[in-house]
């Protein structure tokens, strides 16, 4: 808390300010993500998209074996 309390307190200029909340902002968002997929290369789960959502891919759309 100590560290946090200094940061606070220091004067710094705009690009100083924008630069350390830049770096808090990545370090919540990535870390999270970078766990995440370090997590499943060791766990060896592999992700696979889901085909239903992709350009036709519906039920309107694309051509399937019989049809056409």
């Amino acid at each position: 808390m100590k560290g946090l309390e200094e940061l606070l307190s220091k004067k710094m200029t705009r690009r100083e300010f924008l630069l350390y909340f830049g770096t808090l902002i990545v370090a919540i968002v990535g870390i999270p993500g970078i766990l995440n997929k370090i997590e499943n290369v060791f766990l060896g789960k592999k992700i696979n998209g889901d085909t239903s959502t992709n350009f036709g891919g519906g039920p309107y759309g694309g051509t399937k074996k019989g049809m056409s």
